[in-house]
């Protein structure tokens, strides 16, 4: 066994490791290669089944989001209060997203929300997921047609 493997099992046993910034940040990080690794697979798995989809094409390069100094003063922020004000959203998803928002709440998601604004190094930067949605939105790109 490797030595970062028996230390991250090590940390693992301890309920702190749940709460523990760095290890958070740690999973974090790692949850997101994974994700990128599943993806690289799928493209190439497509690429096989669909060899069509990927001639001739274009890529469009999205800028990168910036970190910008506490974007959000308003110390009552809550999860349902997110989501109300989301409007890329279709008015049909909206109750399943507000149920959503409610179960986070239950779980403590507003308490961690309060958190992140109440400290003085919150800089919040935007996912490159929530980019393209929101480059694709813009753009009218939506349809199943589109793509």
């Amino acid at each position: 066994m490797t030595g970062i493997k028996k230390a991250v099992r090590t940390k693992a046993r301890g309920s702190e490791f749940l709460r523990s910034g760095p290890w958070c940040e740690l999973k974090h990080y790692l949850d997101r290669w994974h994700s990128y690794r599943q993806a690289a697979n799928f493209i190439v798995c497509a690429a096989a089944a669909w060899p069509l989809l990927f001639q001739d094409f274009t890529i469009t390069s999205l800028p990168s989001s910036t970190r910008i100094s506490k974007p959000i003063v308003q110390s009552d922020l809550t999860a349902v209060a997110i989501v109300q004000h989301m409007e890329a959203f279709e008015k049909v998803k909206m109750p399943e997203l507000m149920q959503d928002a409610e179960d986070l709440r239950r779980m403590g998601l507003d308490k961690a929300i309060q958190i992140q604004l109440l400290k003085r190094t919150f800089r919040p930067i935007v996912h490159a997921e929530v980019l393209i949605h929101h480059y694709l939105t813009k753009n009218g790109i939506t349809r199943p047609n589109r793509f």
